[in-house]
C-alpha cells in the first residue's frame, strides 16, 4: 500500500507542479482555447478570417468552445479532405503560413500563422500586414501570430 501511495503522490507532484514546462505540455493543444476565443470576438468585425491548418486543424476547437451547432457545422467540416473549406466567414486554409500568400486576400481580413512563420517587415508593410496578438505556450514560445490586413 505504501509504495502505491507513493506512486499516487510522485505523480501528483510531477503532473501539478512540473506539467505546465514539460515537454508534453509543448505539445497540448496549448493556445487553442485562447486562438477560438480571439476569433469569434472578432468574427464580425473582419470580412474574412484565414485560418491556418498547422499543427492541427482548429474546427474541432471553434465548433467546441463557442457552443456551434454540431449538424449545421459538420456539414461544412466534411469538406476539409479536400482541403481548403469555409465556414461562414471563416477559412480553413491548407498553408502552414497563410501570410504567405496575403497578396492574394482582400482588405480588412484576420489571417492566423503557426509557429514558426517569419514575416518580412518590407513585406507586412507592402501588403498592410499588422500583427495583432500573438498566443504563446506555457514555456512562452509562439504558437500562433495573428495578423490584420487593411
Amino acid at each position: 500500500m505504501a509504495v502505491y501511495l507513493y506512486n499516487f503522490i510522485y505523480f501528483w507532484h510531477t503532473y501539478s507542479v512540473h506539467q505546465k514546462f514539460s515537454l508534453a505540455s509543448y505539445y497540448r493543444d496549448a493556445g487553442n482555447l485562447e486562438l477560438a476565443d480571439q476569433i469569434f470576438t472578432n468574427k464580425q468585425k473582419y470580412s474574412q478570417i484565414i485560418i491556418t491548418n498547422y499543427p492541427d486543424d482548429l474546427y474541432p476547437w471553434l465548433a467546441f468552445f463557442n457552443r456551434l451547432d454540431p449538424f449545421s457545422f459538420n456539414a461544412f467540416a466534411k469538406n476539409r479532405q479536400q482541403g481548403v473549406w469555409n465556414w461562414e466567414n471563416i477559412t480553413f486554409s491548407s498553408y502552414h503560413c497563410p501570410t504567405e500568400k496575403s497578396a492574394e486576400f482582400p482588405k480588412n481580413t484576420l489571417i492566423i500563422d503557426a509557429e514558426g512563420c517569419q514575416v518580412n517587415p518590407i513585406f507586412a508593410k507592402k501588403h498592410a500586414l499588422n500583427l495583432v496578438a500573438t498566443i504563446r505556450r506555457p514555456d512562452l514560445s509562439d504558437v500562433y501570430l495573428i495578423w490584420e490586413k487593411n
